[in-house]
């Protein structure tokens, strides 16, 4: 096989540089000194945070707590086609 005709394959069988990836865009929620983790319950407990995605955590915060609800992200590119 000729070197032209291998790198004419090869590049026809490269993916594109996005292929397998989705973006999204994230931004700060809101900034606090509470812990869910290290401190869970003691409101104002620990060192400043800021929170990105999730809108409500707090120091009562559970994992429960963090399915479907409001949130900073949202997707920028689609999926890529399967």
């Amino acid at each position: 096989m000729k070197l032209s005709t291998a790198l004419s394959l090869a590049l026809l069988s490269t993916p594109p540089a996005n292929a397998g990836f989705v973006q999204y865009q994230c931004s700060v929620s809101h900034a606090s000194f509470d812990d869910p983790i290290a401190f869970p319950g003691s409101i104002g407990a620990a060192h400043k945070h800021i929170f990105w995605g999730n809108t409500n955590v707090n120091a009562n915060t559970i994992g429960a707590d963090l399915v479907n609800k409001l949130t900073t992200v949202s997707r920028v590119s689609p999926p890529p086609p399967i």
